[in-house]
């Protein structure tokens, strides 16, 4: 298991360029980087630096690129616009050497008048496929996590994932640390579950509180979660990562937190504690 810059990275790309932010994350002592894009109907693809200028930085800094993610409402964009632009998160992906295209399905909570699972999941399902397809022409490998109300926990995403493994052969799991507590069921309980199709990893963590506090975040069940630095909160992240080595897992654990530099380099060594303890 290597360790990748995530959040901290993708927040120097935008803030300093592909120079600072590299030599930033090697300096930290990161093996590789994770890029984000955050694209919804919304909010067009973003300007990006181009690949072969990421390219040069990472290689003058001895960095690869473990996974490129976007944050995403599959079916709130259009059909042809939607496969025209994942066609460009492909090949931007696969230009900057990832092999690994992670995106989400349907983030978020769910309110009344939403659609059931089972009225939106063919529909997730058919442009999952799509734009699997379309990144297996590129070379690159989809990936899920367990995200929102829908596609979540054992049977949210375990039902999808099923469907999209029996029809996509370039498809596997992005082990997420935290976001099944949002549908209240158990990190490590997932990590068990899908254990030997994860690719990638996230690493976080979250307070289970006892009542609603500013910046927190409800669960489909109705408790509360807050943001915490990884082991400083209630999730069994040792579980997880004991799961990782029994795989065999050698892949990037992407920091999906936010902190200084002081407190990014105690993480490290409290992850590695983490991990050997497992």
């Amino acid at each position: 298991m290597t360790f990748t810059s995530y959040t901290g990275f993708a927040a120097d790309l935008f803030a300093h360029g592909a120079e600072a932010a590299v030599a930033h994350a090697a300096a930290l002592g990161f093996s590789s980087v994770e890029l984000f894009d955050a694209y919804t109907a919304a909010v067009p693809l973003p300007r990006r630096i181009p690949a072969a200028e990421l390219r040069r930085a990472l290689d003058a800094h001895g960095l690869t690129v473990a996974c490129y993610s976007i944050y995403t409402h599959l079916e709130k964009v259009e059909e042809e616009v939607l496969y025209r632009d994942f066609a460009e998160h492909a090949a931007y992906a696969a230009a900057l050497g990832s092999p690994y295209l992670h995106h989400t399905l349907r983030p978020g909570e769910r309110s009344e008048g939403d659609p059931s699972y089972e009225e939106l999941m063919p529909r997730i399902l058919e442009r999952a496929a799509t734009i699997a397809d379309i990144a297996a022409k590129e070379g690159v490998i989809c990936l899920y996590e367990p995200q929102g109300f829908y596609f979540n926990g054992l049977e949210g995403l375990g039902r999808f994932f099923r469907e999209m493994a029996a029809r996509c052969p370039n498809v596997g799991i992005c082990g997420d640390m935290g976001n099944s507590l949002f549908v209240d069921c158990e990190p490590p309980t997932v990590f068990r579950a899908f254990g030997r199709e994860i690719r990638h990893a996230h690493i976080k963590d979250y307070r289970i509180l006892r009542a609603e506090e500013p910046k927190s975040f409800r669960t489909a069940g109705g408790r509360y979660l807050a943001d915490a630095l990884p082991g400083e909160g209630d999730i069994d992240l040792a579980a997880c990562f004991r799961v990782l080595r029994e795989v065999g897992y050698d892949g990037g654990i992407g920091f999906e937190f936010s902190a200084d530099d002081n407190t990014v380099r105690r993480m490290m060594t409290e992850i590695r504690r983490l991990t050997e303890e497992a």
